[in-house]
C-alpha cells in the first residue's frame, strides 16, 4: 500500500512508501493507496518496497518516480548501469528526464522479466477492458538477441545534431549510438551531415535482408539546404503535402521476410523488427486453415499477411487505403493472380465486399478497429477473425464488442517486436461460438 498519500490534486516533492503490485502498460510500476488509489510509479518493478516522489496526484490515482533505488530490488532488476548510456539510470532518469532518450523504458529490466511483464499486461488489459474472465494469454515469443534489432529508426535535429526525443517528450537527446537499432541503420545515421532546421524530423531505414538502405527527410522544399550521406544508401524527401522527392536512388527500400521480397514506399508502415515479423507472419498463419475459401486482409499495408498467406486460401482480398502502399502491394502480389487489391478505408473495403469471409485478419493501428468496421463484421460476420495489436487497451476494447457479436477469444500469443520498451505486439484469434 501507500503510505501518507496526499488527498488533494496537484504534484509536489512528497516522498511516501508504495508496495508494488505490478507492471502497468506505458512502462511504470503500480500500487495501491490505502484508499484504493493506484501509484503509478516510474523505474519501479514489481515486488519492491519503493520509496516516491509524487508529481502528479488525483482523486483516483497518482504518479511518481523513485525517490531512491529500492532496497532490496527486485530480482528481476539489472545491477549497474545500463547497455546504453543515453539511457540513464534511475532514480537520475526520473528527476532529469530531459536529459535521458525517451526511445526504450525498459532497459534497467532482465529481458525474461520483460516477457513476462507483456503476457501480464495483456492478461490485466482483457480482463478489466475486455471482459474476459480468464484470457488466454500464452508466454510471449522472445527473441534469441534482443538488442540491434530495430530495421528503422526516427531522429529529429537538435541543438547538438541528431538525436531522439528525451523522457520528458519534447527535449531532443543526441546520440552518438543506439543499441536496439540494427548496425545497419545505425551506420546510416553516423554517415549523414545534413544542414537541418531544428525539429526536422529523419527516418532511417534498412533492409535487413537485403542490404538495402534509405533515408527519409521529413521536411518543406526549401527547408534543407544540403545533403552529405557517405555511404550508399537512397535519400528522398517526404514532403507534408505527401509528394516525395527522391535525391538520390530509388524511390522504395526493399527487404525480405521469408525470403519472399517486399518493396517499401519511403512513408509506408513495415514492422520495425524484421526478424519477428517472420514469427508474427507464422502465428497468424497457425491461426488460419490449411486450405481455405476467402482471406479478407484489413490495414493491409504493402501486403505482408495477404502475400504471405495467399497459398492457404483460394481467394485474397488485401484492403489498405495508403495509395502508396497498395501500389507497393501490387509488385509485392505479383503473381498471386487470386490476390486483388482495394484501395480503400477498411470499414468501405467491407462494406464493398459484403461478403462473410472464412478468415479476416485485421492489423489496424493504435487507435484499434472503427466502431463501422465492427459494426460490418457482425452483419457479414467471418468463421475467424485474427486480430494483429500492438495497443492491448484497443485491442480489449475490440474484443469486448467481437465477443458480443458471436465470436469467442481462443488465444493471445505476445509477440516481443520491441525489445527494451513496454510495447507489446499481439496475435489475438477470435471463433465464431
Amino acid at each position: 500500500m501507500a503510505r501518507g498519500l496526499p488527498v488533494t490534486a496537484g504534484g509536489g516533492d512528497s516522498v511516501v512508501e508504495v508496495d508494488l503490485e505490478g507492471m502497468a502498460h506505458g512502462g511504470a510500476a503500480f500500487g495501491r493507496a490505502a484508499d484504493g488509489r493506484v501509484v503509478f510509479v516510474g523505474g519501479g518493478l514489481p515486488g519492491e518496497s519503493a520509496a516516491v516522489v509524487l508529481t502528479d496526484v488525483h482523486e483516483r490515482f497518482a504518479h511518481g518516480i523513485l525517490s531512491a533505488l529500492p532496497d532490496p530490488p527486485s530480482p528481476d532488476r539489472l545491477a549497474g548501469a545500463a547497455p546504453c548510456p543515453h539511457f540513464g539510470a534511475w532514480p537520475a532518469r526520473g528527476r532529469s528526464p530531459a536529459g535521458a532518450c525517451g526511445g526504450c523504458q525498459w532497459q534497467h529490466v532482465r529481458y525474461d522479466a520483460q516477457l513476462r511483464f507483456k503476457a501480464d499486461v495483456l492478461r490485466d488489459t482483457l480482463r478489466r477492458i475486455g471482459g474476459i474472465a480468464d484470457p488466454p494469454v500464452r508466454p510471449t515469443l522472445g527473441m534469441p538477441d534482443p538488442w540491434r534489432y530495430r530495421n528503422q529508426i526516427r531522429v529529429r535535429s537538435g541543438p547538438t545534431g541528431l538525436g531522439f526525443v528525451a523522457a520528458d517528450d519534447h527535449t531532443v537527446v543526441a546520440i552518438d549510438a543506439c543499441p536496439i537499432a540494427h548496425p545497419a541503420v545505425d551506420a546510416l545515421r553516423a554517415a549523414l551531415d545534413a544542414d537541418l532546421p531544428p525539429g526536422t524530423e529523419v527516418t532511417l531505414r534498412a533492409g535487413l535482408a537485403t542490404g538495402d538502405r534509405m533515408i527519409v527527410f521529413h521536411a518543406p522544399e526549401d527547408a534543407v539546404d544540403w545533403i552529405e550521406v557517405e555511404i550508399d544508401a537512397s535519400v528522398v524527401l517526404a514532403r507534408p503535402d505527401g509528394r516525395v522527392d527522391v535525391a538520390a536512388g530509388r524511390p522504395f527500400l526493399v527487404e525480405a521476410v521469408e525470403d519472399h521480397i517486399f518493396v517499401i514506399p519511403p512513408t509506408a508502415f513495415f514492422q520495425v523488427n524484421t526478424a519477428m515479423a517472420a514469427v508474427l507472419v507464422e502465428q497468424v498463419r497457425q491461426a488460419c486453415p490449411a486450405h481455405g475459401g476467402t482471406l479478407i486482409d484489413l490495414y493491409s499495408g504493402v501486403g505482408l499477411f495477404a502475400v504471405r498467406l495467399a497459398e492457404r486460401f483460394r481467394e485474397v482480398f488485401a484492403v489498405e487505403d495508403n495509395p502508396a502502399s497498395v501500389a507497393a502491394a501490387v509488385d509485392n502480389a505479383a503473381g498471386l493472380d487470386h490476390v486483388t487489391l482495394l484501395e480503400a478505408d477498411a470499414a468501405e473495403g467491407l462494406a464493398h465486399l459484403a461478403l462473410g469471409a472464412d478468415v479476416v485478419v485485421a492489423d489496424p493501428p493504435r487507435a484499434g478497429l472503427s466502431a463501422d468496421v465492427v459494426r460490418l463484421l457482425k452483419q457479414h460476420p467471418p468463421d475467424t477473425i485474427i486480430y494483429v495489436s500492438c495497443e492491448p487497451s484497443t485491442l480489449a476494447r475490440d474484443v469486448r464488442q467481437l465477443v458480443s457479436g458471436g465470436w469467442s477469444l481462443v488465444g493471445c500469443q505476445p509477440v516481443d517486436m520491441f525489445p527494451q520498451t513496454y510495447h507489446v505486439e499481439s496475435v489475438s484469434v477470435l471463433r465464431r461460438a
